[in-house]
C-alpha cells in the first residue's frame, strides 16, 4: 500500500492533499486514470478540504497502485513498489510526479 501525496486541483478523491482512493491507475505514460472531476470544480474541492478539517488531513490513507509505466524503476509487475508517490496536474493531463526512469 502506497501513501499518495495529490496536488490536483479538481478531484474526488483528494481530500487535504491525500488521495483517498482505494486503487490508484497510471497508464504508460504515468498519467492518473483513477482521477474523478467534482461536482462543482475546483470551488469544491476548496470547500471540501475546509469541511475534513485538520483532523483529517493528519489521516494516513494508503492505495494499491497498478502502474503500466514500464520505464519507471519503480514498476514492479505493474505494481508500483514506492511508499510514497506524489501526483499532480500537467499541462493536459494528471501525472506521478515520483516516477523515474529505469536505470539501464
Amino acid at each position: 500500500m502506497t501513501k499518495i501525496e495529490c496536488y490536483t486541483e479538481n478531484c474526488e478523491y483528494n481530500l487535504c492533499n491525500k488521495c483517498n482512493a482505494e486503487m490508484v491507475n497510471f497508464d504508460d505514460k504515468g498519467n492518473c486514470l483513477t482521477k474523478q472531476k467534482r461536482a462543482g470544480g475546483v470551488l469544491a474541492q476548496s470547500f471540501a478540504d475546509i469541511e475534513a478539517g485538520e483532523d483529517f488531513s493528519l489521516a494516513n490513507f494508503s492505495s494499491d497502485i497498478k502502474c503500466e509505466n514500464e520505464g519507471c524503476c519503480y514498476n514492479c509487475s505493474c505494481s508500483c513498489n514506492n511508499d510514497n508517490i506524489k501526483v499532480d496536474d500537467g499541462l493536459l493531463k494528471t501525472n506521478c510526479v515520483s516516477k523515474q526512469k529505469r536505470r539501464k
